[in-house]
Order: structure tokens, then C-alpha cells, then sequence
């Protein structure tokens, strides 16, 4: 008996720090995709992404829902119409050292089903630039795109016009109708410096780094100013291409494309085994500060373009490349003071006040310590001398605290009891790392303030005119408290346009803007309440599972009420665990469902969910279970094709299930398959079934 309950203690154990690291995750993912607003860098989070993995192979029982992946946005420019990419423009995963690269190699090879066999990559730098896709019709280049959020880009084609080393025409495409080629737009050290040191002189604001500048130039309207800052084009993929090219790998791609006229990094490598891999990379960072541009890491490929598509894609990244980013640079500073930030899910966020400090070039003077276990664990005090360090060369983060140069009279820093904003009660739930005021959007101005900021960004509602400055003079003046009061600001016309800098023609710019998202998706709408851990995946998830609003509504009703039977329905969704389902039904209390109903009672209509696969598939909407070992290709890359088609997959046969797919050894689920008269395939006749 003692030997039973010591065991139960550890799985507990066990159970209690997986919940708390993927708390910690899960706060890190809304910072980093909900907020816009990363609170620690991409090695840091990496770290703790790793743990968790780690944790979830040693103990497959905690896992409870896939891994999130990494994705790059930024904030689209009023001054350039959108584009929808024909193909997402995905991010990459990474990896900290040769050992994640090993770990990668060998986890594609047990998708592809390969034994000991090491795939054939391409190692190529990793420029630190602004993702960029060129569109060519019959051989003239006729527009261009930024990555945007990966499926829906900025249309900079004016301003790439001026990038000299773009081809304009090219004579190799002209029986070509659709060729779209893929690469980076960055500006060279030189040229960055030069840049910066015109500002200085003129009294402008300097750009941090040459990617911002680069990004920066190219969101000019002024075409003439970006032709100024020299901008350049690195090829390294490539989207839609309507007519078929001859090339096996990447390799070959990069000659054709080299060929054809395009720029393409000449610093590359085929690597056979791991020992190229390392020789490569030792290479390129040693040379790192020699080459004109920056890079920030090199881009392991698979070199073969088959072995690609067989490895297509795995949340919003592709399975067949990624990422090995270089060591962080570091500095020494002192502490000054810690202030107290109060986010609009009402989590109070610990922020170092620092003597500035230059770190690769960027001038830091502030640093988030992000909670209360991160500032002991470190022992962060004020007044500390501090090691810094920007990993991925982004964000600035906390090493360690030098001991020795401690002032004699220091206090450790506890998080405040009470809200500095609104001075109600702060507080911290068991297994969490937040600690949260506790007075809702009804008292706490932050979180109110917050969450409008929020509900009008990019992946939300997305109101142009609304942001920022005049999002907090309207909130100020009480013309908006909540975000439904935004859709009837047409009530204080005449106060609005008697506003410094605002007039006849702005405000009715601004009325315009808000009308024309009076039309939202479902989606989006889930999305822009920003709900704990409700990013655009879950989000996406919630809508294609409910399908309409008033569905879902009623279940936000039922959930909160402690309805059993809605809570288990939301955990049934795949992909959604436990933990979601709880921070859910936790963020509805009365006030947050008033405001829901009054949001949608004040637009047009909120837009059922849409299948995003084709209408033809015979797998839409189909119910499948995968039992046996399949040996043409993984158990993971059969579910893959299988969702890529429409199809939901799940682990259990009931009289729900539409096909069950038998491989050897299948046994109690083929056999329940076929008591229940449900349609079972062998390997050979799915794959036939697929093709």
C-alpha cells in the first residue's frame, strides 16, 4: 500500500510541473501570437518548449494536445491592399544545437518510415530579413508580397520595382503563365549604418537592427525613399508555378533559379551525415561578423523535393526544413527599479528598469522578468548587476545575477498584493505561474484598455484608424469602455471631429473602417475576445466544431453554468484539453457573456464556419480510425493526408466511424469494425482509396 501511494505522490509530482510548464508555454504562445507583444526570446521559449516535449516522452499520459508552432507577423500598413497567398507562407521550427538536429532527422525518418538512414539536407544562412514572395506572369514580374500572418500578405510590389538585384523580366519563364518565387528582402550592414547616421543628422529615430530598416524601407509609400536605402533580394523557395520545372532537390532549384537570373546565397552546403552539418556550421559563424548582411542562424532542407511533399506540413510549419539558431550576445547592467505591468487578461507582468545597455548593436533599457518564479529562481533584486542577453538577437533576457556587486541593504522583490492600476486584490491560482488582479473589466482601466487594444488588432477585429493613440483618447474621453461601444461611435460625431486631428474627412475614414467589419467570421470572433489560450488554431478548432455562433453561444452558457455534459463536449474536440477547456469556461462569468451578446446584437452578422478543403474530397467531413502497423508509410503521415483531406481522425471505432484503416496486427478495432458493419480497409486499398 505504502509502495502505491509513494507512486501516486510521484505522478502527481509529475503532473503538477508539467501543468505548470505548459501554463507557462501557453502564457508565452498568447504573448507571442494573440498580443504581438513576445515577453521572452525564441531560444528561451525554445527551452522551455523543449522541457516540455521532454516531459511529454518520458510520460506520453500528460500529453493532451499537439505542441503549438512558431508563427511571424506583423502589423499591417494601412497604405498597401492585401494579398492572399496561394500557398501559406509558413515559419520554421527550431533548433538550439546538433543535438535537435540529430532528434529532427530522426523523427522525420520514423515518418518516412527509414531505418538508420540519414536524409540528404541543404544548409543554407539564415538571413535575417523580411520573408518575401515574387509573383512573374509569362516571364514580367507583376507583383509582390510580404509574409504578412502566412496567409495573407501586404502588396509591396511598388516598392519592390526599385530593388535592382529583382529581376524584372525573364526571358527563361516567358511560356510560364504563373511562376512565384520566394526569399528574403534585406538591407547590408553598410547600408544600415549609412541609414542611421542620415537619421541621426536629420533628428529621426534610428532603426534598431537592418531587418527593422529593412522592413521599415520597404513599407515606404515613397518610392523614391526606398530606392534610397538600397534594399536587396536573396531567392530561396518557391510558391505556385503552373507549369511544371524539371528539378529533383533544392539543389537544383537553386541552379535553375540562379540560372534564370535570380540572386541566390552562394554560402551553401550539401551535408551527407552530421559531420557536414557541424563543419558548416562553424563555418558560418565564424565568418558571421566578415559577411555584409546579418544572419541570425543557418536553414537545414531536405534536399529532395519528393521526400518534401511526402513530409508536407505540421501545424503552420513545414516538417521537411528547420532552423538552427546562433548563440545569444550578452552585456552587464544594473537594475534601477522593477515596475509593475497589468495585461488585459489582468496578469501583472514584473519589468526591469536598466541603465542602458548596447547588446549587437540595440540599445536596451528595459527587460521583462516575466513572474514571480522567474524573479526567485534568479533572485532579482533592485539595484542588481545583471548579465543580459537578446537570443535570436530579438528580445532582451536575464542570465544571471552577479552576487558580488549585490548592495548590502537589498530586498527580494515580491509581486504586489494589490493592483497598481486598480487596487483590488491580486491573485495567484494553484500550479500557476500569473498572478492576476482580481477586478475584471468592469473596475481594472489596464485590463479594459488592454483588451480593446486586442479586440481591434490585426488577427482580431482588425479596425484600421482605431489603433493605438486614438483607441486611448476615445477610451479616456468614455466614448468606448467596451468593445460593443466601438460599433456605435457615431453617437459622439460631433465631439470626435471637433479633436485635435480629427476632422469631417478622418472621422468618416474611421465610421467606414468600423461598418466594413460588421461582417466577421466566426473564427475571428472567438479570437478577438481573447479568451486565455484562445489563439487562432483553438479558435479555428471552436468554430469548425460549433459551426455557428448561436451554437456556440449556448454552449458558453451551458459551460459556465457547470454544465457536465458541454464540458466533456469541449474536451472531446481534437486538440482541446482540459486545461482549455477550464481557462474557457473560467473567462465567461455574467459580465463577459453580456458583453458577447451585446457585441454580436451590434454587428451585421457573424459568418458560419467554412471548410477551407475541397468540396470533392471523398474524406469531407469523414470519421476515421487508423489500427495496425501500416508499412508504405507512418501511422503519423496517414493521419496527416487523411485532416489534409477533411477528414477527422480518431482514436476509438463507435457507430459514428465512417472507414477504419487496417494494418498487421489490427486486432479488437478491426473486429468491433466489422460487428458494427463499418467500411474497413486494408493499407493497399486506402492508398489506392487516397490516390
Amino acid at each position: 500500500m505504502k509502495i502505491k501511494d509513494k507512486k501516486e505522490k510521484n505522478v502527481k509530482k509529475i503532473k503538477e510541473e508539467y501543468l505548470k510548464l505548459k501554463n507557462e508555454i501557453n502564457s508565452h504562445n498568447k504573448l507571442y501570437y494573440d498580443q504581438n507583444n513576445p515577453k521572452i526570446s525564441d531560444s528561451e521559449y525554445d527551452l522551455l518548449w523543449n522541457e516540455l516535449k521532454s516531459l511529454e516522452e518520458k510520460f506520453p499520459f500528460l500529453k493532451t494536445k499537439k505542441s503549438p508552432t512558431i508563427q511571424v507577423g506583423y502589423k499591417a500598413n494601412q497604405g498597401f491592399s492585401k494579398v492572399k497567398h496561394s500557398s501559406p507562407m509558413l515559419s520554421l521550427e527550431n533548433a538550439l544545437n546538433i543535438e535537435d538536429v540529430k532528434k529532427y532527422i530522426e523523427k522525420i525518418s520514423r515518418y518516412l518510415n527509414l531505418k538508420n538512414e540519414f536524409i540528404e539536407l541543404v544548409a543554407e544562412p539564415k538571413i535575417d530579413g523580411l520573408s518575401i514572395s515574387l509573383k512573374y506572369k509569362n516571364g514580367k514580374f507583376i507583383s509582390g508580397a510580404t509574409r504578412g500572418d502566412g496567409q495573407i500578405g501586404e502588396d509591396v510590389t511598388s516598392s519592390l520595382m526599385t530593388i535592382k538585384n529583382i529581376p524584372k523580366e525573364v526571358i527563361n519563364l516567358k511560356n510560364i503563365d504563373v511562376f512565384e518565387i520566394r526569399g528574403e528582402i534585406y538591407m547590408d550592414k553598410k547600408d544600415f549604418l549609412f541609414l542611421n547616421k542620415n537619421r541621426k543628422l536629420n533628428g529621426e529615430s534610428l532603426f534598431a537592427n537592418p531587418r527593422n530598416a529593412a522592413a521599415g524601407s520597404l513599407r515606404q509609400l515613397d518610392n523614391e525613399v526606398v530606392k534610397k536605402r538600397n534594399l536587396k533580394f536573396f531567392a530561396y523557395t518557391y510558391g505556385e508555378i503552373s507549369k511544371e520545372i524539371a528539378f529533383k532537390s533544392q539543389k537544383e532549384f537553386l541552379d535553375i533559379i540562379r540560372h534564370y537570373g535570380f540572386p541566390t546565397n552562394e554560402d551553401f552546403k550539401i551535408c551527407k551525415n552530421f559531420n557536414d552539418i557541424e563543419i558548416f556550421y562553424n563555418e558560418i559563424e565564424k565568418k558571421r561578423d566578415k559577411l555584409k548582411y546579418d544572419i541570425d542562424g543557418i536553414v537545414y532542407k531536405i534536399n529532395y523535393i519528393d521526400v518534401q511533399k511526402r513530409l508536407g506540413l505540421v501545424g503552420r510549419a513545414p516538417r521537411w526544413a528547420i532552423a538552427r539558431k546562433f548563440p545569444a550576445e550578452k552585456a552587464e547592467t544594473q537594475i534601477n527599479d522593477i515596475k509593475i505591468q497589468v495585461g488585459r487578461t489582468g496578469i501583472l507582468t514584473p519589468v526591469a528598469e536598466l541603465n542602458p545597455v548596447l547588446i549587437g548593436g540595440v540599445r536596451v533599457s528595459r527587460v521583462s522578468l516575466h513572474n514571480q518564479d522567474e524573479i526567485d529562481r534568479k533572485d532579482i533584486r533592485i539595484g542588481d548587476t545583471i548579465k543580459l542577453q537578446r537570443a535570436g538577437d530579438v528580445i532582451p533576457q536575464v542570465i544571471s545575477v552577479d552576487l558580488s556587486k549585490r548592495l548590502k541593504n537589498s530586498k527580494k522583490f515580491i509581486i504586489p498584493d494589490k493592483c497598481p492600476c486598480c487596487k483590488s486584490k491580486t491573485h495567484r491560482k494553484e500550479n500557476e505561474v500569473a498572478v492576476k488582479c482580481t477586478g475584471g473589466l468592469s473596475i481594472c482601466e489596464d485590463q479594459q484598455l488592454g483588451s480593446l487594444e486586442y479586440f481591434v488588432s490585426r488577427n482580431a477585429f482588425n479596425i484600421e484608424g482605431l489603433g493605438g493613440k486614438n483607441l486611448k483618447k476615445f477610451w479616456m474621453e468614455g466614448f468606448i469602455k467596451y468593445p460593443f461601444d466601438i460599433f456605435y461611435l457615431d453617437k459622439f460625431k460631433e465631439k470626435i471631429i471637433s479633436k485635435e486631428g480629427f476632422g469631417e474627412k478622418s472621422y468618416l475614414n474611421l465610421i467606414k473602417s468600423i461598418n466594413e467589419k460588421k461582417i466577421i467570421s466566426l473564427e475571428k470572433f472567438i479570437y478577438s475576445l481573447g479568451i486565455p489560450q484562445i489563439g487562432r488554431r483553438t479558435s479555428n478548432l471552436l468554430s469548425k466544431h460549433f459551426k455557428n455562433f448561436h451554437k456556440w453561444f449556448i454552449s458558453i452558457e451551458n459551460l459556465s453554468n457547470g454544465n457536465v455534459k458541454v464540458y466533456n463536449d469541449y474536451i472531446n474536440i481534437d486538440g482541446i484539453g482540459p486545461d482549455v477547456v477550464d481557462d474557457i469556461k473560467n473567462f465567461f462569468n455574467n459580465e463577459k457573456i453580456k458583453i458577447v451578446k451585446k457585441l454580436s446584437q451590434s454587428l451585421k452578422k457573424i459568418e458560419d464556419y467554412k471548410f477551407l478543403i475541397k468540396s470533392n474530397s471523398k474524406l469531407s467531413e469523414k470519421i476515421i480510425v487508423f489500427t495496425g502497423t501500416l508499412e508504405k508509410m507512418s501511422r503519423s503521415e496517414a493521419k496527416s493526408k487523411a485532416e489534409e483531406l477533411g477528414a477527422k481522425v480518431t482514436n476509438s471505432v463507435s457507430n459514428k466511424t465512417d472507414y477504419v484503416i487496417a494494418g498487421k496486427d489490427s486486432g479488437s478495432k478491426e473486429k468491433k469494425a466489422k460487428d458494427l458493419k463499418i467500411k474497413v480497409l486494408n493499407e493497399n486499398e486506402w492508398m489506392k482509396f487516397l490516390s
